[in-house]
């Protein structure tokens, strides 16, 4: 078994963030899964520095994926990342509409104003944005086959806790906002 330590969904600048700065250098086997630092939803006037911490963080740490996600867009980052049998992916490419997703993956995003960042804050607090369900769990299954694996690690869904469970033959986990520590192989 290998222990993977996987960010994901921090949001860093948005009001619905986790964490308010994320910066360092980090060990083999962790990976970024994205909307860690929030560029879609950020505030225009903290966005510049906001882009500066996360090319400093993947700077850091040159050895280790970061992926692509709907809220960083810009930085050219692959979607996917294989390890062994795993399939490490941000999510956003099981979900129904992931044209709509890959577009915003691809976006130079400008940040927001302060009553819209405040309102968006209100509403994630109050209702689920981002549901996960049993088609998302099956789009993701196909595509960790569609690249010969049998497992998917990926995040975005903004579950409460962990969703691990096999799929079609593929183990499809669904990862919390934050930094989880998880075991895979065997």
């Amino acid at each position: 078994m290998t222990k993977f330590t996987v960010i994901t969904d921090l949001h860093i600048g948005s009001a619905h963030q986790t964490m308010n700065s994320f910066y360092g250098t980090f060990q083999d086997n962790v990976i970024f899964l994205g909307d860690n630092f929030d560029f879609k939803g950020c505030l225009k006037k903290d966005i510049e520095l906001l882009r500066l911490e996360f090319k400093e963080l993947m700077r850091l740490n040159p050895d280790l994926p970061f992926l692509a996600s709907n809220h960083e867009g810009e930085w050219g980052l692959p979607s996917i990342y294989k390890t062994g049998n795993t399939l490490f992916t941000h999510g956003h490419l099981c979900k129904k509409n992931s044209d709509k997703y890959i577009k915003d993956a691809s976006t130079q995003w400008k940040g927001t104003n302060f009553f819209l960042w405040y309102l968006k804050g209100l509403v994630n607090k109050a209702i689920h944005m981002v549901g996960f369900q049993k088609d998302d769990a099956l789009r993701a299954c196909e595509l960790a086959k569609m690249h010969g694996c049998s497992a998917i690690v990926m995040g975005h869904y903004h579950l409460p806790k962990i969703y691990d469970e096999n799929v079609n033959g593929v183990r499809v986990i669904v990862l919390p906002r934050g930094i989880t520590t998880i075991e895979l192989g065997g």
